[in-house]
């Protein structure tokens, strides 16, 4: 620039401004966050108002009510390649034990994850005086042999002492996995088959078995407030049995089953997606286990879904509104469970 006039350096400078500015506006420094704040909450409406931030917004705030504050529980995420697996394949377990861990981040959960091989789950499930304060999540369709067979099982005991369990895969309770580079023998006398299930539920018919690939499309309650995905019911839990168990249909409706049931058993409980895992669904399934375990719906005593909103903000746009609280649940504590619905990773939860 020792060659140019006054006013020729003046203009450059400008233009420079304007460049510099037209890559602010479009890729902007500060990125302003969306936000949810209470304005007011007097037990019987509770106030609020709602921020978009920098970039369009599409939320969803679920409103529940519950007896007694959660447990913080440690996730232990089962996977051990050495061991046989039953309606997973392989890509697809170690795609779940990556995701999990990544979605339940995402949402801000502040309990540790660990992933366990067959011979440390043997030491997890022994230790039932922290069985109240542990997940577990079963990814391979089948349970190993070094925790359930024909004749032992240290999973039921865990489960009754306040253990819950997440299954995916095959028949939950049909399959013992060894140690091998076979692929699993469906036939294989050794398997506690059908009676696996009386040996946790006291009855086999507590799953309906349908053809693979059979999904279920109608929305249940929790499935549609806390945008659950997974569809698949070839051995989904029955609905009927499901209901005289005092359990919960989390998951989409088919005739007479759920693509995902929440069985109590003891002071615990099982959670089962109920059918096969394709190609692509893991990332489908992690979301949804980390939905239900941030949701806090496991955690809470007598916890029931009291209402839930969607809303569609421009960026920049912020609005209020008003959520009425019915008499029943005026007196319980009431958590709000706040997600983007489109998957991108806005999450709160306050509870009051």
């Amino acid at each position: 620039m020792r060659n140019l006039n006054t006013y020729q350096k003046i203009a450059i400078i400008m233009i420079m401004i304007i460049i510099l500015s037209e890559i602010t506006i479009s890729f902007p420094f500060f990125i302003k966050n969306p936000d949810f704040k209470i304005l007011n909450y007097n037990g019987s409406a509770i106030e609020y108002k709602i921020s978009a931030g920098s970039y369009p917004l599409e939320l969803q705030i679920v409103f529940l009510s519950a007896e007694r504050e959660p447990i913080i529980r440690t996730v232990y995420i089962y996977y051990d390649p050495e061991y046989q697996r039953a309606g997973v394949p392989k890509k697809q377990a170690r795609g779940l034990v990556d995701h999990i861990p990544s979605e339940l981040k995402i949402r801000k959960y502040e309990g540790e994850i660990h992933i366990v091989n067959a011979t440390a789950l043997v030491d997890l499930l022994l230790d039932i005086h922290s069985a109240n304060q542990s997940i577990l999540v079963i990814t391979t369709g089948a349970f190993p042999d070094t925790v359930y067979t024909l004749d032992k099982n240290l999973i039921k005991p865990w489960i009754e002492a306040g253990g819950i369990l997440f299954w995916i895969g095959d028949t939950f309770a049909y399959y013992s996995a060894e140690k091998s580079k076979k692929e699993l023998n469906w036939n294989d006398p050794r398997h506690p088959k059908d009676e696996g299930r009386v040996k946790f539920f006291g009855t086999k018919d507590i799953i309906i078995k349908l053809q693979r690939g059979t999904i279920a499309s109608v929305e249940s309650e929790y499935s549609k407030a806390l945008h659950l995905l997974y569809p698949y019911i070839s051995r989904g839990i029955n609905i009927t049995k499901l209901k005289s168990m005092n359990g919960k249909i989390l998951g989409k409706i088919g005739e007479k089953s759920t693509s995902i049931a929440l069985l109590p058993l003891g002071n615990g409980s099982i959670i089962i997606f109920g059918g096969e895992m394709h190609k692509r669904d893991e990332w489908i399934i992690a979301k949804d286990i980390a939905q239900i375990i941030t949701s806090g719906i496991l955690d809470y005593k007598n916890i029931n879904i009291i209402g839930f909103k969607k809303y569609s903000l421009d960026r920049n746009e912020e609005l209020k509104d008003i959520f009425l609280i019915e008499k029943d649940h005026q007196s319980q504590a009431i958590i709000i469970f706040i997600f983007q619905s489109n998957d991108e990773p806005v999450f709160f939860k306050i509870l009051e």
